[in-house]
């Protein structure tokens, strides 16, 4: 809603988005919450085994069908399963990763 309400401020009309996806969602809480509060299919990727399970339990407690895998971005980006995404939220991560593992450089176009 707060991305809407910025391109709305810009004059923009915000685009429905279908399907999001959250690069490094940490403990999940974010993506969960916003699994919970929409209609949108939400997919995402975390390097770190723990906070994905963490993630992936709080998405089964709220009955909730979120895509969580504990992936690098360069695995999770050529998974063949994965939809058009919409929306893509990044949060800090996109300062933090170099170039050479960033899915703009290892996925196919």
């Amino acid at each position: 809603l707060r991305a809407r309400l910025a391109l709305l401020k810009a004059g923009l009309l915000a685009p429905q988005v279908r399907t999001a996806c959250e690069l490094a969602f940490g403990q999940g809480l974010a993506i969960n919450f916003h699994a919970a509060a929409s209609s949108t299919e939400w997919w995402g990727t975390d390097f770190n085994p723990a906070q994905t399970k963490f993630a992936q339990e709080c998405a089964a407690a709220a009955q909730r069908d979120v895509h969580l895998y504990d992936e690098a971005f360069s695995e999770f980006c050529t998974r063949r399963d994965l939809p058009e995404f919409d929306y893509i939220a990044l949060h800090g991560i996109w300062s933090w990763i170099s170039e050479s593992s960033s899915c703009a450089t290892t996925c196919p176009a």
